[in-house]
């Protein structure tokens, strides 16, 4: 017989033998007895084994396991799996290491200058920064976990951009500008690359997400109803047209005898050096595209020039009509040339019709003139001047680079926008950008520049018809009176340089109303600026030669980020102007600034206002921002365009005015462009949108700041802002409509009673009682709370995107509180 586990020990009976019980003692039960190895069972991590009365041990899974665990072969879960994270142990991630903490993101690369596989924090500045393996979930003074994919719990506040924890439902990006954080705010800048990492689910737990990143990457333009778009056109080759790579093409339908006279015969008048001139014939070679005709006629490829001229080309004669030729014309541009093949009987020409091109236009080839002075928008050139010999330098000036130089200065000129460059590439994008009568018939009628109305050009006065006045206290709805530097409408700024005390000046600064039926004033405008400036102290202009002082002037002028914004270029100024007494002079300045220090000062002219509206406009070149030694603060630099007072106020001494005198200024509808301007304005929402980049208010523009704002007896206007308290949960995310210019300073106000510093609590309020938080002790809400409005309070934490609002005391949980806030990035005034 055979002992082992499975043996069974049978019972002795009444008529065992003192031998049968020896033999069962030793043969069975001791050998039995000798097999066993365990004396108790204890289960432990994850493994229960309960003993029962019987001595029968349960071994089962607890559902818990407390340390790792692994699986060398497939795992299968026939329900619901929840695993919280997936991640991975690595050890070259620790504590001790430094740049890694909770939530960093990280990257893993091997390294070819030390053969090692490294790990690093991610960064979304470029694509090999931003390959995120996953996040950090735990960390050690030996060792990380990074979680690949999963929910992971902790701290984010060290990695958060904003310094605080998630937010449920937000997603956050890997930031471009700080290694291992994370962002809120999707990066848009081009190089930069848009990561998706974490999903915010509590403010200290998140979802770790495994999304492809996406590569801001200019250089980049994918194919389909976005991308480039090309076309192959087969030509005869004993035809071959002066064009050549880089040039740009149009199509013309002609007949022969039209190819004759317009192009074969063409005549231009040259001047020799001896001043003498003589008419030549210098034909336009073209060739005709096979396959095209249609009727008598053809289509031919031929230059493409920015002319509605009768005369088609600077100082030609006797060259073309558009109405000749069925209202085609150099102007429609097919495209720029990128390739030219042959195969001995055609010519096979490659046009791309957008898109990006490595090809760069040939005038820009020709003149190594790879990056504009003003503007990276290249235009159709207005000239083409072919010699005799067929030679591809005959393509030049084909393409201009900038307005300065461009089809801007006589009609009947089209503006014909070509494209632009990106980098040291070009970008197909073409576009017609103004023109002359659309009928395109024999003559022209020559525009005037002497107004701005009828231009297509950019105004870069946003607010220069006043439209815009958050800061209603200063002059929105009565005259301002105090001196002193101030900002009133949206990026107008007085600069108030006069000498003296209140005692010796008599300012104000006020908005008025236009009557509607007006027409004195192009572009109606609703509002424009009243400006009354008398000092007693006014020495006028100060400073030395090559220098300029801050004393004894006061400027009004309206501001426009970038200092060096209009260097080299040739700017229009346009504004609508009168004086309460005639003869009284106004100075126009363009200035700039970095912070609160003035780069420089140029003073524009001058213009003699009378008693009626009247346009002033003055044209002039900016010069290059020179170098005085100060330090530019790109964020903060910027330039101003207005008018000095100072000639005015000298004046106004001189003729023994007194400060109670009511001699003020009006100013309407100013602008500012490039070389020629336009007085038309956004829409008041896009105007508004623009200047919050500035200056933004919860205020509507019809509400005064700090004024009461109800709709009815309980409930605030809709455009109040609010938190809804939730348990153990104070602060709310509220973020600015668009991105503000620098981290801004804040006030709150309560919209019940207006005061600053103030929340309005409309759960604790009646119909009887309102009440904001500070004034809500002993009211009783949610599940019999009492409040404590003690030293209730609002505050914020504001960045450029957004601002945490917190409360203390004045609420219990579930509490509805109102406010308004004002958020103000504005440029500091020089000198302040």
């Amino acid at each position: 017989m055979t002992i082992d586990k499975d043996y069974i020990i049978n019972d002795l009976n009444s008529n065992s033998t003192f031998y049968d019980w020896f033999i069962k003692e030793n043969t069975e039960i001791i050998e039995k007895l000798n097999m066993l190895k365990v004396f108790d069972i204890q289960g432990v991590n994850g493994i229960t084994a309960p003993v029962a009365t019987n001595g029968v041990a349960s071994i089962g899974l607890s559902g818990k396991v407390d340390d790792g665990i692994s699986f060398n072969g497939p795992a299968y879960f026939n329900g619901f799996a929840a695993i919280p994270n997936i991640a991975v142990k690595v050890p070259q991630i620790n504590s001790t290491v430094g740049g890694f903490t909770f939530g960093t993101p990280v990257r893993v690369y091997y390294d070819t200058d030390t053969s090692t596989v490294k790990y690093e924090a991610a960064r979304g500045n470029d694509p090999d920064q931003a390959e995120v393996m996953g996040v950090i979930s735990e960390i050690t003074s030996s060792y990380a976990y990074v979680t690949l994919i999963g929910k992971i719990d902790g701290d984010f506040s060290e990695v958060n951009t904003r310094g605080i924890g998630l937010t449920a439902g937000w997603i956050y990006f890997l930031d471009p500008g700080t290694t291992g954080e994370i962002t809120d705010s999707e990066p848009i800048a081009t190089g930069y690359v848009s990561k998706p990492v974490l999903m915010g689910l509590t403010g200290n737990s998140g979802l770790v997400l495994q999304m492809r990143g996406n590569y801001l990457n200019p250089n980049i333009i994918s194919a389909g109803s976005t991308g480039s778009n090309t076309i192959i056109l087969a030509c005869d080759a004993d035809l071959r047209p002066k064009l050549d790579i880089g040039c740009f093409a149009s199509i013309y339908n002609l007949t022969s005898a039209e190819v004759t006279k317009h192009f074969n015969q063409r005549k231009i008048i040259e001047t020799a050096p001896s001043g003498i001139q003589t008419i030549i014939q210098k034909p336009v070679q073209i060739t005709k595209i096979i396959n095209t005709q249609y009727g008598t006629r053809n289509s031919y490829l031929v230059p493409a020039i920015a002319s509605y001229n009768l005369y088609g080309y600077k100082g030609g004669i006797n060259v073309f009509s558009l109405s000749e030729i069925s209202n085609d014309h150099g102007a429609h541009i097919i495209g720029l040339i990128t390739n030219i093949t042959t195969d001995g009987i055609y010519y096979y020409y490659t046009i791309l019709m957008n898109g990006y091109s490595d090809i760069l236009p040939k005038t820009l080839q020709e003149t190594n003139n790879l990056y504009p002075q003003s503007t990276n928008i290249c235009y159709l050139h207005k000239e083409y001047q072919p010699s005799d010999e067929i030679s591809v330098a005959d393509n030049n000036l084909q393409i201009i680079m900038n307005m300065l130089d461009g089809p801007f200065d006589l009609d009947p000129y089209i503006h014909q926008k070509a494209g632009s460059f990106y980098g040291n590439k070009f970008l197909i994008d073409i576009k017609l950008t103004d023109s002359v009568d659309p009928d395109l018939q024999n003559s022209f009628t020559q525009r005037s520049i002497s107004s701005s109305s009828g231009s297509n050009t950019v105004n870069y006065l946003i607010n220069g018809n006043f439209e815009v006045w958050q800061r209603d206290s200063i002059g929105k709805y009565t005259e301002y009176t105090s001196t002193g530097n101030t900002i009133f409408a949206d990026m107008w700024r007085r600069r108030d340089g006069i000498t003296g005390d209140s005692s010796t000046k008599s300012y104000y600064l006020t908005r008025r109303t236009f009557d509607e039926y007006q027409t004195q004033i192009e572009s109606n405008p609703n509002y424009y600026l009243d400006i009354k400036a008398l000092g007693l102290s006014a020495l006028g202009i100060s400073g030395t030669s090559g220098g300029y002082t801050a004393s004894d002037h006061l400027f009004v002028g309206h501001a426009v980020p970038g200092a060096k914004k209009f260097d080299n270029q040739v700017v229009k100024f346009n504004f609508y102007a009168k004086s309460s007494i005639d003869g009284y002079p106004l100075n126009v300045y363009f200035s700039r600034h970095t912070g609160n220090q003035l780069l420089s000062y140029d003073n524009l002219g001058s213009v003699n206002l009378n008693t009626t509206w009247n346009l002033y406009s003055i044209s002039t070149s900016i010069n290059a921002l020179e170098n005085n030694g100060i330090d530019i603060d790109l964020d903060n630099d910027y330039c101003e365009i207005g008018f000095d007072l100072i000639p005015s106020i000298e004046l106004a001494n001189i003729n023994g005015l007194t400060l109670g005198q009511n001699l003020y200024f009006s100013i309407a509808s100013a602008s500012l462009g490039i070389r020629s301007v336009s007085s038309t304005y956004p829409d008041y929402a896009d105007q508004l949108r623009y200047c919050q980049q500035f200056y933004y208010s919860t205020y509507d523009k019809d509400q005064t700041i700090g004024s009461q704002t109800m709709s009815d007896v309980t409930t605030p206007v809709q455009n109040t802002e609010s938190i809804f308290i939730q348990p153990n949960k104070s602060c709310n995310l509220f973020k600015w409509p668009i991105r503000m210019r620098t981290n801004p300073s804040i006030t709150f106000y309560s919209p019940y009673s207006g005061i600053s510093g103030r929340a309005y609590n409309k759960t604790a309020s009646t119909t009887s009682v309102q009440l904001d938080t500070i004034n809500t002790s002993g009211t009783i809400g949610y599940n019999s709370q009492i409040r404590n409005g003690n030293n209730a309070s609002i505050t914020g934490t504001s960045t450029v995107h957004g601002v945490d609002v917190c409360l203390s005391n004045g609420f219990v949980p579930y509490d509805e509180v109102y406010f308004h806030i004002i958020a103000d990035a504005d440029f500091t005034i020089w000198g302040n």
